[in-house]
């Protein structure tokens, strides 16, 4: 791979959606698209704001790129931190990243999907969980829909993690089983208070060390491994049944 200079962009949060500026215009980066394209306009309706463009895998496949959701900022070309934990990728169709993530129901590859502010797993993985709220989310070419969101503990390179997962209408899985045959998508909520290096063109990520704001529990190593994050939280929380790895 061609060596590329570091270079820095501010990033920007909006409803757990990662976004840089390009000369006043907006883009989402979105690994679940393969090429870069214009942003649909429901994107824009439902984000509040004028994005302009998604960022795609092919371009953000050119070169390492350091997501630091605490400090809001992108660096281009970034060497992982030394005690980052390495996870390897895999190829879905259309070169989508899928990545290994360990479930009540073992181990599945799920689409990761920097573009998707909340995760999703299949009906049987919450079978006989109570939901934690309900949320509306949108899929462009789909339109809105509202889901229940459920809490499950799921564990990516070792790491342990407390997610909100919806699950996805039926037909809307249906659409999306090229893409995602086992109904699970890893979304922003993995990248959620880490400094993370994603390196799509050796298909590897590096999850770095958790910021402790906003953690839940710390009992950790340098890695993050004992710290655990309720990724995609919604404020006002309720007592609820998680279901865990064991």
């Amino acid at each position: 791979m061609t060596s590329h200079a570091l270079r820095t962009e501010t990033m920007q949060i909006i409803h757990d959606h990662m976004l840089v500026e390009r000369d006043g215009r907006l883009a989402i980066l979105d690994t679940g698209v393969p090429e870069s394209m214009d942003c649909p306009e429901l994107v824009s309706e439902v984000l509040g704001v004028t994005v302009d463009r998604l960022i795609g895998c092919g371009e953000l496949a050119e070169s390492p790129l350091e997501i630091d959701w605490p400090g809001r900022r992108i660096v281009y070309g970034a060497a992982p931190a030394p005690d980052a934990t390495l996870v390897p990728l895999t190829r879905a169709a259309f070169g989508i990243p899928l990545i290994p993530v360990d479930t009540p129901l073992g181990r599945v590859d799920a689409v990761l999907d920097t573009g998707a502010a909340l995760s999703y797993a299949p009906p049987d993985a919450v079978q006989g969980l109570d939901p934690v709220r309900e949320t509306d989310d949108f899929l462009p070419g789909f339109g809105s829909f509202t889901v229940d969101v459920y809490r499950l503990e799921v564990s990516v390179g070792g790491i342990p993690l407390e997610v909100e997962f919806g699950v996805m209408p039926a037909l809307l899985r249906m659409a999306l089983s090229l893409l995602c045959p086992g109904g699970w998508i890893m979304g922003s909520g993995l990248f959620k208070d880490r400094v993370v290096t994603l390196d799509l063109g050796r298909s590897k990520i590096h999850l770095g060390r958790v910021e402790v704001r906003g953690a839940v529990a710390v009992a950790g190593s340098a890695n993050g491994a004992g710290v655990r994050i309720v990724a995609g939280e919604a404020p006002d929380e309720r007592v609820t049944t998680v279901r865990s790895l064991s």
